[in-house]
């Protein structure tokens, strides 16, 4: 990953991005295109959408979570994973968002009103 410093128009500052490390392949299709993700998103953005990567601030927090980057600021429960189905500690984003931290599911997490716990694939 290599770090960059970006002007962003919603906070009318500089803000410190990260883009994520380049597929190694050539030739066929890959998986996992190189992102960027926002370390300073928060309370000092405005807007639905980040005007430096060009997602939603739900998208880009989630971003953030999957990346590992920034773990103090991020909850963390344990519980099973839908996608893998192994108990795992999810990390959870804004929006309601959680995130496996085995498998990288991400999926967004509601409580039903009789309190049954219902995972809603996003």
């Amino acid at each position: 990953m290599r770090e960059l410093t970006m002007y962003c128009a919603a906070r009318d500052s500089n803000v410190h991005v990260v883009l994520t490390d380049e597929p190694i392949t050539d030739g066929q299709a890959t998986v996992t295109d190189t992102e960027l993700i926002c370390l300073e998103i928060g309370e000092g953005c405005t807007g639905a959408m980040c005007p430096v990567c060009a997602v939603s601030r739900d998208a880009m927090d989630a971003r953030l979570a999957k990346s590992g980057l920034r773990p103090e600021v991020r909850r963390k429960i344990a519980s099973i994973c839908d996608g893998c189905g192994r108990e795992t500690e999810l990390v959870v984003s804004s929006g309601g968002y959680v995130s496996c931290t085995e498998c990288g599911s991400t999926w967004r997490w509601r409580v039903r009103e009789r309190g049954e716990e219902e995972w809603d694939w996003v």
